[in-house]
């Protein structure tokens, strides 16, 4: 026990020299800088100043008052960035330090327990505060973790005593990743910047007010719903208007107003100028932004799956994994992105503007365009594909989905059940590769009938706000009706309906492969089953 004692005080001590090592290596490359001290003293001058009008303002204040506030806030979080560019210089010697004495001191203390911890580390840490050690008692400590923490902490001490730290008014205002925390209007403003297109009902849903959204029937859109060169823009022509509805109410939300010609055409070289401004841009850059877009929409996710819900009626537990997906996605290619060390490993091939899903004809004749991605139906993309031959542009279509589920006697029957469930009803039917198509062997279709029948009857259907809920309403009335229009004609056909009417999900058995509804995409929660004859290969 005193030999432990011993290494402990010892570590201690390594760790306050390293400390003491780094941080005058920071003052002779960063800290006695001109540029340092120019940019420390503004940001500190701009924390205050930002915190004092911060706490002066009212829920009333206008909207030039408050367009000045974000201005500043966007002058900080450019200085905070620089600043931290500043730091960065002493960064690469003080790594090379700091690999130098973990590895020599390491070599001395590995595999010897150094300390006991007072908690039991989580597993993914236990490699590091565990490495090398004997036993499974997992609050023995290895001298890289004790290192390694005792100079982080240390180091940061030193600097709070020296006077280098950042103030605390500077430190509220800087926030996350790159800066101060965004306001409500600027986090909205980023995931449009870094989202590739958005269609112009889910542009509506993003710019309300989130703090008002608690309950189904109570968002008001009133700002255009058009967004490009980094502002709104108001319809030049307020003609052929067409109303969005709220799915779960059939409520109202706003008016969408067509663009024309030439507002189409000033969106897209909006899209090219950035594109331009990204494909220049080197990995790491492209990884910061990337993160921080992903940190904004992970701290509002409970405000964007609301949106989500809002705009298109699925449930709240279906949108916040969706949300979640999506700034996990960023997060990943963000890490992919900071491995491209090299211009020549960069992808131009698509310079220009990607338009997504709506509005595809438009967008195929559109000389900015470079690529045409549309998933719909068969006839309107045979009409993209038309329209983009004549200018020989790329195109990649995902056209009436009817995807197969095979399930098999041998099959774990709860398994086959919950995954048929899944593939059928996941956001009310409405996805284009859902397994829509669900082939059964003889001798179990009873069996799975009956599981898939009593499950379905117990499906929660309702507001799609509701936690409770896992069935919401489909996205509008002409979409209800064309759903329960297919029910009909498969009635007709010869399937019989085991369960469901109106948004109720449906199984229909007896059906065959001639069948309407086993041919053509539904898009609804509409399940075919179908006895299987055929011998698994």
């Amino acid at each position: 026990m005193s030999t432990m004692f011993a290494d402990t005080i010892l570590i201690v001590f390594i760790s306050v020299c390293t400390a003491l090592l780094a941080e005058g290596i920071t003052w002779v490359l960063v800290y006695r800088t001109e540029k340092y001290k120019r940019l420390k003293a503004e940001v500190e001058k701009q924390s205050k100043k930002l915190e004092k009008k911060k706490e002066t303002i009212t829920e009333s204040a206008g909207r030039q008052q408050k367009k000045k506030i974000e201005r500043q806030e966007e002058k900080l979080k450019n200085n905070n960035r620089d600043l931290s560019m500043v730091r960065m210089k002493s960064m690469f010697a003080i790594g090379f330090c700091f690999t130098a004495l973990m590895g020599m001191f390491n070599s001395i203390f590995d595999g010897r327990v150094v300390a006991k911890l007072p908690f039991t580390p989580l597993s993914y840490i236990q490699g590091l505060s565990h490495r090398n050690l004997l036993g499974e008692d997992y609050t023995d400590c290895s001298f890289i973790f004790l290192y390694i923490l005792c100079t982080m902490s240390i180091r940061q001490n030193i600097q709070k005593m020296l006077g280098l730290a950042p103030s605390r008014a500077a430190t509220k205002q800087a926030g996350g990743f790159l800066g101060p925390p965004p306001t409500s209007s600027q986090v909205l403003l980023t995931i449009r910047r870094v989202s590739r297109c958005c269609s112009c009902r889910h542009g509506s849903l993003l710019r309300a007010q989130d703090k008002r959204i608690l309950v189904t029937g109570t968002m008001v859109v009133t700002e255009p719903l058009n967004f490009w060169g980094g502002q709104r823009v108001k319809p030049r022509q307020q003609a052929n208007a067409e109303p969005v509805f709220e799915p779960a109410t059939g409520r109202v939300l706003c008016q969408m107003f067509p663009c024309g010609s030439e507002e189409v055409d000033e969106a897209i070289k909006s899209a090219h100028s950035a594109y331009l401004k990204w494909s220049k841009m080197a990995g790491m850059e492209r990884a910061r932004i990337m993160l921080e877009a992903a940190r904004i929409i992970r701290e509002k996710r409970d405000t964007i799956a609301k949106l989500e819900v809002i705009n298109n009626g699925k449930s709240i537990t279906e949108a916040v994994v969706d949300i979640d997906v999506a700034w996990q996605c960023i997060e990943y290619y963000a890490g992919m992105a900071a491995t491209l060390a090299d211009r020549s490993m960069e992808v131009r091939s698509c310079s220009g503007m990607w338009a997504e899903q709506t509005p595809a004809p438009c967008s195929a004749i559109t000389p900015g365009v470079a690529k045409v991605s549309f998933t719909g139906s068969v006839p309107t993309g045979k009409k993209v594909m038309e329209m983009s031959a004549k200018s020989v542009k790329h195109v990649t279509l995902e056209l009436g989905g009817k995807s197969p589920l095979l399930i098999f006697k041998d099959c774990e029957m709860e398994n086959a059940v919950k995954g048929a469930l899944m593939a059928n009803f996941l956001t009310q039917g409405q996805v284009c590769c859902n397994g829509t198509r669900v082939y059964v062997q003889r001798e179990i279709m009873p069996q799975f009938l009956e599981e898939v029948v009593k499950r379905t009857k117990v499906i929660p259907v309702g507001d799609p706000l509701l936690d409770d809920t896992r069935m919401g309403a489909l996205i509008s009335k002409p979409q209800l009706d064309k759903v329960l229009a297919y029910v009909n004609q498969a009635k007709k056909e010869g399937a019989r309906v085991l369960w469901g009417y109106f948004m109720s999900p449906c199984v229909l058995d007896n059906c065959r492969d001639e069948m309407t509804c086993v041919k053509e995409e539904i898009f609804g929660p509409v399940m075919s089953v179908l006895l299987s004859t055929q011998r698994r290969k």
